[in-house]
């Protein structure tokens, strides 16, 4: 062990020497003392003198004071801190020698840190080294002599160390290589986990998986296979592919515009063997832009899908779309305004039509019983202005329906504040009477 700690409770002895001072009698160690300790323990620091009248200590560290002069004969320190090493010395004085007696013994203390710090470095030749082959591994730890080093390694592998690094012949087994520190003051180990041997020629690949993406033509999509440790693989793929690079091993992403045969290839450094293996990938085609068209005061499409969305569409608005869900191919709006259909066959293909301007509604400036209304500004930010010559009852949802704002027998301007409501669409529902009207409302703060 190269960390001895000694007891926590020293005796410095100091003895006067100079015959004006008889009536003193002093404790005398026979040697100089000096011990190592860890950070955050205590210390406690005695000096024993009987005779004399108004004894008093005064210590110091490295020859400045460290507790002024009192009667207490003990020096504790309840916690060492790294900077708490050095040489404690103590001087005694009393009313019989004013001018103190100099103490010839000292008291050492060395702090150790609490334990081994974390390694700044773990490094490693490879984690997937070739059985048979030498693999050496270090422990970038400051001042690695200062502690006793014993290493773990796999069975079958052979080589020892006492040192922060070592050299390992490679054996067949997985395992990690672990190094341990210890001192006086604690111990750590470091681990190099997930060290696996390649021996012979590399794993055969069994197949190639869709990681991510939609087999559409057009689409780009990730392929993998499954890994085995210290394998790298090579792709073979139909001319009118695209493979975009990825720095992922085993895993490689490309464009596909039609079906095609993958061939994959595994090696590995441990021999010259490779092994292949191929597979044809089905592709399905891309579905045609659907094209949508308003009938009366609907918007239809005849492109035959499996799932039909709508969406509203905004332009130079903050969410450019807001989804209305999932319909057929049919969708009847309930404000004027622009569209936008995505539609998705059985095998997840999309596309996408062109936006689409609806005004089947009677909306905007609106006659209600033969009296205007005007609602502006029209995107609006911080307030909504409604004017009216007429009274009117006046609801604001939002496009799920729930209600944001509400008034009755509405006259005059109008003013609404948008402080509670968030960016996006409403729709302002007005009625006098039995004459209903619904306008449609953007916030954009």
């Amino acid at each position: 062990m190269k960390k001895t700690i000694l007891s926590i409770l020293a005796v410095l002895g100091v003895y006067g020497a100079n015959a004006q001072c008889n009536a003193i009698v002093v404790d005398a160690p026979t040697q100089n003392f000096s011990a190592k300790r860890c950070a955050g323990t205590p210390l406690a620091l005695y000096a024993y003198a009987t005779g004399g009248t108004n004894v008093n200590y005064t210590w110091y560290k490295d020859g400045s004071v460290f507790l002024a002069a009192s009667t207490d004969n003990q020096a504790d320190i309840s916690s060492l801190a790294q900077s708490d090493g050095g040489v404690y010395t103590v001087m005694i004085t009393t009313n019989e020698c004013p001018t103190g007696i100099t103490p010839p013994y000292t008291y050492t203390i060395q702090v150790d840190t609490a334990g081994p710090p974390a390694a700044s470095t773990q490094s490693a030749s490879t984690f997937t080294p070739c059985v048979g082959s030498t693999n050496s591994y270090g422990v970038g730890l400051p001042n690695p002599e200062l502690y006793d080093w014993t290493w773990n390694v796999p069975s079958g592998w052979t080589g020892s160390s006492t040192t922060s690094g070592i050299t390992l012949t490679v054996g067949d087994t997985s395992r990690s290589v672990i190094a341990t520190a210890t001192n006086g003051c604690g111990t750590r180990d470091f681990g190099f986990s997930f060290v696996t041997p390649v021996s012979g020629a590399p794993a055969q690949p069994d197949t190639i998986n869709l990681h991510y993406g939609q087999l559409c033509a057009g689409n780009m999509v990730y392929l993998s296979v499954n890994v085995v440790p210290g394998n790298s693989y090579s792709w073979e793929f139909p001319s009118d592919w695209t493979q975009t690079p990825y720095p992922v091993a085993g895993i490689v992403t490309v464009t596909v515009p039609s079906s095609g045969t993958v061939t994959v290839k595994a090696s590995n450094t441990c021999s010259t063997d490779t092994a292949t293996y191929t597979q044809y990938i089905n592709v399905s085609p891309a579905l045609q832009t659907p094209i949508v068209t308003q009938v009366g005061n609907t918007l239809q499409t005849n492109a035959v899908a499996a799932v039909y969305s709508w969406y509203e569409y905004y332009e130079n608005y903050i969410g450019d779309t807001t989804i209305i869900g999932p319909t057929g191919n049919i969708y009847t709006p309930v404000v004027n305004g622009t569209f936008i259909l995505y539609i998705t066959d059985e095998n997840g293909c999309t596309a996408v039509s062109d936006t689409i301007q609806f005004t089947g509604l009677n909306v905007g400036i609106d006659n209600v019983a033969n009296a205007e209304y005007i609602i502006y500004p029209n995107p609006a930010s911080n307030v909504i202005n409604i004017k009216s010559e007429a009274a009117l009852d006046i609801t604001i949802t939002d496009l799920q329906g729930r209600i944001v704002y509400e008034a009755k027998d509405v006259v005059g301007t109008h003013p609404i504040s948008t402080n509670h409501m968030g960016n996006g669409a409403y729709l302002l529902h007005t009625n006098k009477g039995t004459k209903l009207s619904t306008t449609k409302l953007l916030i954009s703060k």
